[in-house]
């Protein structure tokens, strides 16, 4: 079967390069993700190769136009017309994972229970299969139908396993619990009269984040520079960018005093705010 993404294509050329007698065509094979295909087959003109471990095969072609096609075990072929070629070019073609009849797909999210903000570079295993979730803390799996059992760890984080049944297109999630079960109490201030910080104190525990917001009731020739965190004499400086506010997660400061049993720390957090350099 053969599938063409036209929308899904992209091409781009170097200026300058015009020699047509070299290897002048690249060709990159992806999948849907946006992951790289490794030994793709690539047919231009009569001609064929596999693609490398970057998923990218080359080809010296002189100018015309030309119909590339990829396929892999595994997935539909892919088909691209590219017309008008003459120059250095770069082809992407995303070919499709072929999904039988009794295959599915699941798609997990794994997120922390402090603040339930998504887990980047978390390990899932499910189905004998093993995957590590992108920045949005998500990943997913091709799997014949059935119930299987999901398993999601991170470090920092306790492992947590799911009974998942999959049918067609599934989804589980995962919320992860921090290691340890201390308490951070957190003292917050300002090192200028004109701004107010809210709150003034806040307490962050495995399952609770905490987010502080500076504000200044009138206009003043100061400027909001830096967070100043300080957690057993472990200090550690955030720039201010374009937010007032700051939202700290177990994580956060487990990673600045590690966690020992069930202990209490006392947090300090400092607004800090320095005159204006500007011109008046």
């Amino acid at each position: 079967m053969t599938k063409i993404y036209s929308n899904k294509i992209t091409v781009s050329s170097q200026a300058g390069q015009t020699g047509i007698n070299q290897c002048n065509l690249q060709v990159l094979v992806e999948d849907l993700t946006g992951a790289p295909v490794a030994g793709a087959t690539v047919t231009v003109d009569g001609k064929t190769k596999t693609t490398n471990s970057s998923g990218i095969a080359g080809f010296c072609l002189p100018a015309g136009n030309y119909t590339i096609s990829a396929s892999a075990p595994g997935y539909y072929t892919s088909s691209k017309v590219l017309n008008n070629f003459n120059g250095y070019v770069t082809v992407t073609i995303i070919i499709e994972k072929s999904v039988t009849t009794t295959q599915s797909v699941l798609w997990v999210t794994v997120n922390s229970v402090s603040g339930d903000v998504p887990i980047s570079g978390a390990t899932v295993t499910v189905g004998g299969q093993t995957k590590i979730t992108d920045s949005s803390g998500k990943v997913w799996f091709y799997l014949s139908n059935g119930t299987y059992t999901a398993t999601a760890s991170a470090p920092g984080y306790n492992s947590q396993s799911l009974t998942v049944k999959v049918i067609e297109y599934a989804q589980a999630g995962f919320l992860l619990q921090p290691t340890g079960n201390c308490t951070y109490n957190i003292n917050a201030t300002v090192d200028n009269e004109w701004f107010y910080i809210s709150p003034t104190s806040a307490t962050v525990t495995p399952s609770k984040s905490a987010t502080f917001t500076v504000t200044s009731g009138v206009y003043v020739p100061y400027v909001f520079e830096s967070w100043e965190i300080n957690v057993n004499g472990k200090s550690t400086t955030i720039p201010v960018t374009t937010s007032w506010s700051l939202t700290l997660t177990y994580v956060d400061l487990a990673a600045m005093q590690p966690c020992s049993g069930n202990n209490t720390y006392s947090v300090s957090l400092l607004a800090h705010i320095v005159p204006w350099q500007g011109t008046p």
